[in-house]
């Protein structure tokens, strides 16, 4: 049985500002995406990653036994788009097919942004300025694979009392 609706809401946004980079960054955090789904359009100036992302703003936990929790959500298709992209360079550390997505950081006075991986994979792109899109496709699916993460809560084995 599925915790949650799968007929949900999708996200759509416009990027403009840094905080709309660090939101974007937040949907995208633990993202799926294979080596082929980065894409640098030199004529249109636009860069485009098509990923798988966690949902985690529909997340629901559930203790497995005692202080271990399973957290479930269900997976959606998403496109993160930048437009006036002067230069893309993408380095790859590990030759591997699929990475994760760890974050962007923005540096240089907001004229570069660095897509990370916790492993493989660091994507600069220079920019003119802050202009670009992210918007979730389709309708959200059960993924068998990572569906599930698991984690600690906060355990102390011993009542403190109070003095």
């Amino acid at each position: 049985m599925v915790p949650y609706p799968l007929a949900m809401e999708v996200v759509s946004m416009k990027i403009q500002n840094t905080d709309d980079i660090k939101k974007v960054s937040a949907y995208l955090h633990d993202a799926i995406f294979s080596k082929n789904a980065i894409r640098y359009y030199a004529d249109k100036k636009e860069f485009v990653l098509e990923t798988t992302r966690f949902m985690w703003e529909k997340c629901v936990s559930r203790r497995v036994f005692l202080f271990i929790h399973r957290w479930e959500a269900p997976w959606i298709n998403c496109t993160l788009k930048f437009k006036e992209v002067l230069e893309c360079q993408i380095i790859k550390h590990d030759d591997l097919d699929f990475f994760e997505f760890g974050g962007i950081e923005i540096k240089e006075n907001n004229a570069l942004l660095e897509m990370f991986t916790p492993y493989g994979l660091t994507i600069k792109i220079r920019i003119n300025e802050i202009d670009g899109e992210f918007e979730d496709i389709g309708l959200p699916f059960e993924k068998k694979m990572r569906s599930r993460i698991y984690g600690f809560r906060k355990f102390s084995p011993f009542k403190r009392s109070k003095e």
